[in-house]
């Protein structure tokens, strides 16, 4: 199963450990965000989260099971 979600981690890094084995994709445009999402999925152990750099809505649906959106602001 795939999840779609990021920003700094947090969705993505909850999914990741609901949905282990399955891997969790993180998509967010912003480097610092990533950066910070990579780093906190290391230091959690958690190589199933995948924080990668591109918008959601370039996400091809095929591949992706569950899409999370939180947004703040």
């Amino acid at each position: 199963m795939k999840i779609v979600g990021c920003g700094c981690g947090t969705t993505t890094l909850g999914a990741a450990r609901l949905i282990a084995p399955g891997q969790a994709v993180g998509l967010d445009l912003s480097g610092p965000m990533l950066a910070r999402a990579r780093a906190a999925a290391a230091a959690a152990g958690l190589g199933n989260a995948a924080p990668t750099r591109s918008a959601a809505q370039d996400s091809h649906p095929k591949f992706v099971q569950v899409l999370v959106h939180y947004w703040y602001g």
